[in-house]
């Protein structure tokens, strides 16, 4: 089952046009979450990043849509997917539909989707990779120009 704006709806529905803005533009944003016996790890993390997210894209945040709604969202869809157990949880947020690339409104629509989580600590399938000290030296001038003159 998926939620979409607080109602539930089989995975095999079509729901989405393609006028959604956030398939025509990226104009969207999404958190994945884990959902461990019950219980969100680090849920005002993520719901906080999620409304920051919102609002530099200048969403307009409905006034329902507080901490607890969102998580009794996700709640209602962990259950109607029987997965208490362990789920991996995606909230995509999306502007509605209008307009070119100016957005006629900033109003929103959200889809919540489950899957199963295969251990309450993975978030799926992750290769890993042997770090010795000259490849993290090579990463870190990459990504942080300014420190090279300190890095020998």
């Amino acid at each position: 089952m998926v939620n979409y704006n607080g109602e539930l709806f089989s995975n095999t529905t079509k729901f989405l046009n393609q006028e959604n803005r956030g398939l025509r533009y990226g104009d969207a944003l999404f958190e994945s979450i884990r959902f461990v016996q019950g219980h969100i790890p680090f849920w005002e993390d993520h719901y906080l990043r999620l409304m920051s997210s919102m609002r530099m894209l200048r969403m307009e945040i409905p006034m329902n849509f507080t901490m607890e709604f969102l998580q009794e969202q996700i709640v209602k869809t962990v259950e109607a997917n029987n997965l208490q157990k362990g789920a991996r949880m995606r909230v995509l947020v999306f502007r509605d539909d209008g307009g070119l690339y100016t957005p006629l409104t900033n109003t929103i629509s959200y889809i919540i989707q489950a899957e199963p989580l295969e251990s309450p600590f993975s978030f799926g399938k992750m290769t890993t990779t042997k770090w010795n000290s000259s490849k993290i030296s090579m990463l870190t001038l990459i990504c942080f120009p300014r420190l090279r003159p300190i890095i020998k």
